[in-house]
């Protein structure tokens, strides 16, 4: 399935949050999402432009793999996923077969879905919480992210392509207060 996809930066989630619910968009989930990225000794996943992540999303396990697929108005991937039932042993596996955890992450999260399309609002916990909460806007075409996006009063150029390694070297580069010496942007 392709993921397509855009951040944004600077969101009052209260009032984005009035505005989907009157849209008759709804709530799906609100919890804590725990993710491991995964590579090998030779990188083999980061060469090939993709990434392969365990997360653990409130009660449920996610094995996924991403593949890059471009990078201009939205964030393009390819995204195949299957549900695990133990996060654990899923790990285990991964390790055992030669990947090791390259990037761990804990945020709290907020979906809203409408349509075709889904709203989360994320914020990072821990190593990661110096990061301000932040919008993604996900859906099956870049007319409908942009329609939306206007919708809840964000301008086109406020819709970022952006990874989470685009997103931490944005925030390093405009000098953001990042409050640890040893953030990863490597992931």
């Amino acid at each position: 399935m392709e993921e397509i996809e855009v951040k944004i930066l600077n969101v009052d989630r209260s009032k984005c949050e009035t505005i989907l619910s009157n849209l008759g968009a709804i709530k799906k989930f609100e919890g804590e999402l725990h993710a491991l990225n995964f590579d090998n000794e030779t990188k083999e996943i980061k060469q090939k432009k993709q990434v392969l992540r365990l997360r653990k999303e409130g009660n449920k396990q996610v094995l996924c793999l991403k593949e890059f697929i471009s990078k201009d108005i939205a964030k393009r991937m390819v995204e195949i996923e299957v549900d695990v039932s133990d996060f654990d042993k899923t790990k285990l596996i991964l390790e055992k077969m030669g990947f090791s955890v390259k990037n761990e992450s804990i945020k709290h999260r907020v979906s809203w879905k409408l349509e075709n399309t889904i709203f989360d609002f994320d914020k990072y916990k821990e190593e990661y919480n110096f990061i301000p909460e932040f919008l993604e806007i996900e859906s099956d075409s870049i007319k409908s992210i942009k329609k939306y996006a206007k919708l809840l009063g964000f301008k086109e150029d406020e819709l970022k392509p952006w990874s989470f390694k685009d997103l931490l070297k944005k925030l390093k580069k405009d000098n953001f207060d990042l409050k640890q010496e040893n953030v990863k942007i490597n992931s």
